[in-house]
C-alpha cells in the first residue's frame, strides 16, 4: 500500500545489503541457508547490525543508538540539563566574582588616589623647601663670588645644583661663575644643561654663552642659543 518512492526509500540501506547478499553470483558470498537470511532480516527489524553489510564502528554505533533511542534521548536531556544548570551556576559565580573584583578595584583606586594626592602634596612641599634652600645657596654663592671666595662660591652653587637639578637657574649661576674663572668647558656644560631645561636665553647672563659653546666645540648648540636670543629680543621689542 506504499507509494513506489516511499517504498524505495524504506528499502535503502540495510535491506539493500541483505538483498544483494541473497542474489550474489558468488555462491560462497551468499547466505548459507534460508535461516541465515531470515536471521539477518530479523536483525534489521530489531535495529541490530546485519551481517550482509561491511562492519564499521560508526555503523554499529548508529545501530546501538537506534536500539536505545529513548534511553539515550533521556540521558542526553538529563546531561543537557546538568550542563545548563552548571553553566548557570558558573555564570552566576563568575558574575559575583566580577562584582566583588569591581568593588575591590574601586576601593583600591580610591586608596591609590588618596595616596597619590598625599604623595603629590608631599612632593610639592619637598620641592618648595628645596627651592627655598637652593635660593639661599644661590644668594650665598653670589656673595662669595663677589668677594672672590671661589671655593666657597663653588660649594654653594654645587649644593644648589644637587638640591634642585631640574631648576635651570642653579646651572646658569654656576655656569656664570665658571665663565668668570675661565673654566670654559665646565661653563659650557652648565649652560647646555640650563638650555635643555628650557631656560630663557635672554638677559646679560646669556650674552657670551654662544661664544663659549662655539669655543668648546658645540657649534650647533651655539647657533641654537643665538637664534633663541634673537627671537626673544625681537619679541621683547615689539
Amino acid at each position: 500500500r506504499l507509494e513506489p518512492e516511499k517504498l524505495s526509500v524504506q528499502m535503502r540501506g540495510d535491506l539493500d545489503w541483505v538483498v544483494m547478499k541473497a542474489i550474489e553470483k558468488d555462491r560462497t558470498r551468499r547466505y548459507e541457508t534460508a535461516s541465515a537470511l531470515a536471521a539477518d532480516v530479523e536483525r534489521y527489524l530489531r535495529s541490530e547490525p546485519v551481517e550482509a553489510r561491511p562492519p564499521s564502528k560508526l555503523y554499529r554505533l548508529r545501530k546501538f543508538v537506534l536500539r536505545r533511542k529513548a534511553t539515550i534521548t533521556t540521558a542526553t536531556l538529563v546531561l543537557a540539563a546538568m550542563i545548563f544548570g552548571t553553566g548557570i551556576s558558573i555564570w552566576q559565580a563568575a558574575r559575583a566574582v566580577a562584582e566583588r573584583n569591581e568593588k575591590i578595584e574601586a576601593l583600591n583606586a580610591a586608596v591609590q588616589a588618596r595616596n597619590d594626592a598625599e604623595q603629590a602634596k608631599l612632593q610639592v612641599e619637598q620641592f618648595t623647601e628645596r627651592l627655598k634652600q637652593a635660593t639661599v645657596l644661590l644668594t650665598s654663592g653670589r656673595a662669595q663670588a663677589d668677594a672672590d671666595n671661589w671655593a666657597a662660591a663653588n660649594l654653594d652653587y654645587s649644593q644648589a645644583v644637587e638640591l634642585q637639578p631640574n631648576y635651570y637657574q642653579v646651572w646658569v649661576e654656576r655656569g656664570l661663575m665658571y665663565a668668570r674663572l675661565g673654566l670654559w668647558d665646565r661653563a659650557a656644560d652648565d649652560f647646555t644643561t640650563a638650555f635643555d631645561l628650557a631656560a630663557p636665553a635672554s638677559g646679560p647672563a646669556w650674552t657670551g654663552v654662544p661664544a663659549i659653546l662655539r669655543y668648546t666645540g658645540n657649534e650647533r648648540l651655539g647657533s641654537e642659543v643665538s637664534s633663541e636670543m634673537m627671537k626673544l629680543a625681537e619679541e621683547s621689542s615689539e
